[in-house]
């Protein structure tokens, strides 16, 4: 029998941006699988010598995928590619034709596409993240049948105060949004980028007070549309669903995780005694799926409703016990393709960090680089640690913050589901499991991004390479040791 929200999306027609992106997969996943919607519109880029339909196809060879098509083998004829882009700053790029086609049909909106890296020039982020969100406002006004408009944007779009509650902040942006995108029609790109710092004020990057900008438009230009916003936090791999442990990128603490786990990373910029915040990528696609039945059901607010996903008070992880929870789990199910015995120590202080990766990474990777040299291959390791090394700083105020969140709309929507609702479309943070959660991830990462089989060979080959990198990592330390008890003595016999 049909669940409520099942009955919501059969026959519905949906459009969503970054379909294509690691949570947009997830999400097309699963409502093919969960759900009988009609169709999937797509916002998809053309790209030479490929047809649109044809990059659709190659998806059956995605793991993500992969429960859906044993279920339902032709299940991704029901998305339609639609040509376009977010940087077109003309209705995205999409032809007339197309936006007709939308118009007349589509249901359910979802804009989930966004440039999620730190660095981005503000320019980029912008027009991605801003002017994007400004065009489907206009394009979903268009939408006589329109039931439902979800934003999906971070947790941390008002990151310049430590406690976030679910609703809007206009008052931390320098200026508004429309004049920002005003001014960035009058000035020239480079201008703009050497206008950063001002414009962003107390936002540590663009990437951060692009979503605050998006959100503050939403506010301003949303009018009667039936619209809501969903903030997640730093999104991980999937902890049940469409295959436990799914991940297919590196950003955020995933890139962390994956760096330690190859013996690459040994230095981290974080608080151990600050929460982690983070959420499993399913759990976040599940709330999407139901703040979109719930906006539909009461489509009239005085303004749009806010969903933050967020670790609870109740059942939160600090990154000293998530730290632990690493070193159980990944001694467990350790890579084939290390190049040293994983171990990571953790620094909150930014200059002392710099001062310590010297020894830890830089003179490291110069070594290993001169052998890759005299061997005849091209040094990598040095430019890794650099890219490294500014990662982190870029992250650094976000794991290095206590931070807090509000999430009692998302708590009253779960709280409102029926038992069946609940099951199929789980967001429950709460409840989560973190030990077996970050088990999961771990086992996920070793699968996905590794790209090492899950079978017990490749673990046993793992588990030896492990224990011969374990003798040398401690003939090592013991090596520096006598090298520094000998200089002591030196310098005691001299003085």
């Amino acid at each position: 029998m049909e669940t409520e929200i099942q009955k919501f999306y059969k026959n519905k027609t949906l459009f969503i941006t970054g379909g294509t992106g690691f949570l947009g997969k997830v999400i097309i996943a699963k409502l093919l699988l969960s759900t009988d919607v009609n169709r999937i519109y797509m916002l998809i880029r053309n790209k030479r010598g490929r047809e649109l339909q044809e990059r659709i196809e190659t998806w059956g060879k995605d793991p993500v995928f992969k429960v859906l098509l044993e279920t339902k083998p032709n299940a991704l004829d029901r998305i339609c590619p639609i040509a376009g882009d977010c940087l077109e700053t003309d209705n995205l790029g999409i032809s007339e034709k197309d936006r007709q086609t939308l118009a007349n049909n589509v249901q359910i909106v979802i804009h989930s596409a966004a440039t999620v890296r730190f660095d981005e020039k503000l320019s980029y982020a912008l027009t991605i993240n801003v002017g994007a969100t400004e065009q489907m406002l206009r394009i979903a006004k268009t939408m006589p049948h329109l039931e439902s408009f979800l934003h999906i944007s971070t947790a941390f779009s008002n990151c310049v105060q430590v406690h976030t509650e679910e609703k809007f902040y206009p008052d931390n942006l320098t200026c508004s949004a429309q004049k920002v995108l005003n001014l960035s029609k009058q000035i020239s790109n480079e201008l703009l980028d050497n206008m950063t710092s001002t414009l962003m004020g107390g936002y540590p990057n663009t990437y951060a007070y692009t979503k605050g900008l998006a959100e503050s438009l939403i506010l301003d230009e949303a009018g009667q549309l039936p619209i809501s916003v969903l903030r997640p936090t730093f999104i991980m791999p999937a902890y049940k669903e469409p295959l436990p442990g799914y991940i297919d990128n590196f950003y955020g603490p995933v890139g962390y995780i994956y760096g330690v786990g190859m013996g690459v990373l040994r230095l981290a910029l974080h608080d151990v005694n600050v929460r982690c915040s983070f959420t499993p990528v399913d759990y976040t696609a599940n709330l999407a799926l139901t703040a979109i039945w719930e906006t539909a059901k009461n489509p009239i607010q005085s303004t749009p409703k806010i969903y933050n996903l967020t670790p609870s008070d109740d059942n939160y992880v600090l990154a000293r016990r998530f730290n632990n929870l690493l070193r159980k789990h990944g001694y467990t199910y350790p890579t084939t393709k290390m190049i040293w015995y994983p171990f990571c120590h953790s620094i909150a202080t930014p200059w002392l960090f710099q001062l310590i990766s010297f020894f830890y990474h830089t003179i490291p990777g110069y070594v290993i680089d001169t052998g890759l040299r005299f061997s005849g291959r091209k040094p990598r390791l040095s430019n890794i640690y650099k890219r490294i090394h500014a990662t982190m700083l870029s992250l650094s105020s976000f794991l290095s913050t206590f931070w807090r969140f509000g999430s009692v709309n998302t708590n009253t929507l779960w709280k409102s589901l029926s038992v069946e609702d609940q099951r199929l479309f789980n967001f429950d943070l709460p409840s989560i499991d973190w030990d077996d959660f970050t088990d999961t991830s771990l086992r996920g990462i070793r699968t996905y991004l590794a790209k090492e089989p899950p079978t017990a060979q490749s673990l046993d080959r793992g588990l030896k390479l492990l224990e011969r990198f374990l003798i040398l990592h401690r003939l090592l330390i013991l090596f520096l040791c006598s090298i520094l008890g000998y200089s002591l003595w030196l310098l005691f016999k001299l003085f």
